[in-house]
């Protein structure tokens, strides 16, 4: 038997047991039972969810108690009625710790309750920078820091809040001439907003200001200059180079600079390069001049013929004035000079030509050049042969004493530079033309003459012309040769293929065999220019109606080339019927359950095997003929092919 106390104090109960023989006897006892009073456990707390440090405070709520043994789940315990704690979560991840109070009152009664508390990580705020330090401008990388969702950077360069979701880059600049030191603050927030905060410094090192003097900055060649040092910072190397080879670390130089005679002013690129102790380094460039030493050179267009009006090409360098003697008393003062010569001798004659060049410095030079001017020659020109018709093949001989030849026609097309050399001219209009052929020759000294010589090309007939029909029934249906051949065509000479020939312009023709016929036209004017057509497509002659069919054919894989059906391929990509004589035409495909997969009425074209765009697999497909032939016979044919990949 159970007994239960809920008041504050003891309950006494009485225990009676009657006993009872089997003869009907009986006797009875009693005995006392005391039932002591439970304590009932309880507690309340400010918080059970937070950040990291989280200060609790437990409060008792429990009755009947008199100690109590609280353990808070981290190891942490305590025997106060309302014990504060604080819980710690430095990891990354949330924390849930049982908090569990016993109670018990004087008589050693006990009971125990407990509930969940749940403790977020801080946000950690040990940030690193990569680098620490170094030259402006300084690009700083802020990394992730771990179990952030949101950072806000003060980056102590006086440009505010930055705030990110991730790691970052950024940019500090010393524009000083000393170093500046920069503190950088973060608060940092967690996904459960768990905030922290923290500090760090960075050393952004100044940048020197690289300057220099140079006494003087120009002059003549060999020109020597004094370069000075004058930057700004404190700077503890530097180097120089001046673009001639030299190199030096001093703070005062001086070197030489040179300029070759004849080239135009140069400069030389003087560059001073300083670093401070830190490493931090600037340059700066600066050019220093040296004055253009004149050279004197011309070239006059000799040896040349007289009379001649010379051009003397000026190719000097670094004058600002010129002086031209030409050695037969003349002068000039332009940049670059003409002069004629004339040679009434009929010998070679010399000329001396002197130019005298100077700079704006006054410097200058001079150079002598010898003009040697030789008699005109006179050059013909002779053509094999003359006359002829299109194309016309001419042969041009050497000519005696000429060194260099320019051939050309019709004042513009070139088509040679020697002697002994053909040309062929075409004529591609229904008249007689005339072309003009131009020699410009040069003899062993480059003096030229121009001939010229007219050459006469007739016209080249063409030869063209259409039959209908191109299939004919033997021998009572004729083939009709229409002549389509130019208008300047007078003879004609007809090959029908089959022996016979003709020589009328709209000849008639029946074949008299069956088969296939390639017909030739050879056309000629009365120059006797010829030329000759054949018909690209065979006359077939034919001597009864007919349809043929293969078996198998194989589509091409790589998509459908079209279903017109061309003789002369033999890819076997497209199933045709050979159908002869046919007036009326149907053509169709099924599949072997009878759907139309294709159908023409075009004797030309033939199934490419696709339908719908797409290939068919390969199967036994049913074909269908209706033809109505000429001759009025009437046939409908039915069959299978197979369709092979």
């Amino acid at each position: 038997f159970t007994y239960s106390n809920t008041t504050a104090g003891f309950l006494n109960h009485t225990v009676t047991l009657i006993a009872i023989s089997p003869a009907g006897c009986s006797d009875t006892a009693t005995a006392p039972v005391q039932v002591r009073p439970k304590p009932v456990a309880g507690f309340t707390s400010n918080v059970i969810t937070g950040c990291s440090p989280l200060v609790t405070t437990f409060s008792s709520t429990s009755q009947g108690a008199s100690t109590y043994s609280w353990s808070f789940g981290d190891g942490n315990a305590s025997n106060l009625a309302n014990p504060p704690h604080t819980y710690s979560n430095s990891t990354l991840f949330t924390q849930t710790v049982i908090v569990t109070l016993i109670v018990t009152n004087s008589v050693t009664c006990s009971d125990t309750t407990s509930r969940l508390v749940t403790i977020y990580p801080e946000a950690l705020t040990v940030f690193s920078m990569v680098p620490e330090k170094g030259c402006s401008p300084l690009l700083v990388n802020f990394p992730s820091v771990p179990g952030v969702a949101t950072y806000s950077w003060d980056h102590g360069d006086g440009t505010g809040t930055f705030t990110t979701l991730t790691a970052h880059n950024y940019t500090y600049v010393n524009n000083g001439l000393t170093d500046l030191t920069f503190t950088v603050n973060l608060v940092a927030q967690t996904s459960n907003g768990c905030f922290g905060s923290g500090t760090g410094t960075l050393m952004v090192y100044h940048n020197p200001v690289a300057d220099f003097t140079m006494t003087p900055p120009g002059g003549c060649t060999p020109f020597s200059s004094t370069f000075q040092n004058t930057s700004a910072g404190s700077v503890d190397t530097l180097a120089w180079t001046f673009g001639n080879g030299f190199t030096s670390n001093n703070q005062i130089v001086a070197t030489t600079f040179t300029n070759a005679t004849g080239a135009g002013q140069v400069s030389y690129p003087a560059k001073l390069l300083v670093r401070t102790t830190s490493g931090c380094r600037d340059s700066v460039t600066k050019s220093i001049i040296v004055y253009d030493q004149p050279r004197a050179a011309f070239t006059p267009d000799t040896p040349a013929c007289s009379p001649r009006m010379i051009t003397f090409r000026n190719s000097s360098s670094g004058a600002a004035s010129f002086k031209w003697y030409f050695g037969d008393g003349s002068t000039s003062t332009a940049d670059t000079a003409k002069h004629l010569y004339f040679n009434t001798t009929g010998n070679p004659q010399s000329f001396e030509a002197k130019l005298v060049a100077t700079s704006l410095n006054l410097c200058s030079d001079s150079v002598l050049v010898p003009i040697r001017i030789y008699p005109k020659p006179q050059f013909f020109i002779s053509a094999l042969p003359e006359q002829g018709c299109s194309p016309l093949t001419v042969f041009f001989p050497a000519i005696p004493d000429v060194a260099q030849y320019e051939w050309k026609y019709d004042n513009n097309i070139s088509f040679g530079s020697t002697g002994d050399l053909e040309n062929t001219f075409e004529n591609k209009t229904e008249a007689t033309k005339v072309f003009t052929v131009q020699l410009i020759a040069r003899n062993i000294h480059t003096c030229a003459d121009t001939a010229t010589r007219e050459i006469t090309v007739y016209p080249k007939p063409t030869a063209r012309f259409t039959a209908k029909p191109l299939s004919v029934f033997i021998p009572d249906q004729p083939v009709v040769f229409t002549n389509e051949s130019s208008l300047i065509s007078t003879e004609f000479s007809w090959d029908f293929g089959d022996g016979g020939t003709s020589e009328t312009k709209h000849p008639v023709h029946n074949y008299t065999s069956a088969g296939e016929y390639k017909v030739t036209l050879a056309v000629s004017t009365i120059f006797g220019c010829k030329d000759t057509f054949q018909l690209s497509e065979n006359v077939v002659a034919l001597e009864e109606t007919t349809i043929e069919m293969p078996n198998a054919f194989t589509p091409n894989p790589a998509g459908s080339p079209g279903n017109v059906f061309d003789p002369r391929d033999v890819s076997n990509d497209i199933f045709h019927p050979n159908v002869r004589g046919a007036d009326k035409y149907t053509f169709s495909i099924y599949s072997r359950w009878g759907e139309l997969l294709y159908e023409t009425r075009n004797p030309a074209e033939g199934w490419d095997g696709y339908y719908k765009g797409r290939i068919c697999t390969p199967d036994v497909y049913i074909w269908k003929v209706t033809a109505t032939f000429i001759d009025g016979k009437t046939v409908k044919q039915t069959g299978d092919v197979l369709l092979l990949r």
